[in-house]
């Protein structure tokens, strides 16, 4: 099995979430699949019309809807997260962003100039928006 600093310096491509580069949907996806051995959907299936990418920051609640598929809880507060919930939090352009927590104060995300990397959460309060506990049971 993989650890954690295999995951860390991938590159950021949008919509991507493989090795050589992937999104912060991707990161959330190779995390849960490598460290954790599920399989949990990178997307929530919905086609993305005209204009999505540029009106995503309008609608971080796509981002909650299309991960309570699979989730079993919605946390309002940054300091209930734990290991393995997905932080959704406003991002540098305003975007909705995630990341999956990996320890009691680390956060695997990404973005375009550092790629894959560790974050301190907790000091993102301002940012945050929700968290999903995921049920493993349904993945």
């Amino acid at each position: 099995m993989m650890q954690l600093n295999d995951l860390i310096g991938i590159p950021y491509t949008f919509k991507r979430h493989d090795f050589k580069r992937c999104g912060c949907f991707g990161i959330v996806h190779l995390w849960y699949k490598h460290i954790k051995g599920k399989n949990l959907p990178w997307t929530d299936g919905k086609i993305r019309l005209p204009g999505w990418l540029r009106n995503r920051k309008k609608d971080p609640e796509r981002v909650v809807k299309a991960y309570m598929v699979y989730g079993k809880k919605i946390i309002n507060d940054i300091n209930d997260l734990r290991v393995g919930d997905i932080m959704i939090y406003k991002g540098i352009r305003d975007d909705a962003a995630v990341g999956v927590i990996v320890s009691s104060d680390k956060c695997l995300t990404t973005n375009k100039r550092l790629g894959t990397y560790l974050m301190t959460y907790k000091k993102l309060f301002r940012f945050f928006y929700k968290g999903i506990r995921i049920d493993e049971t349904k993945i």
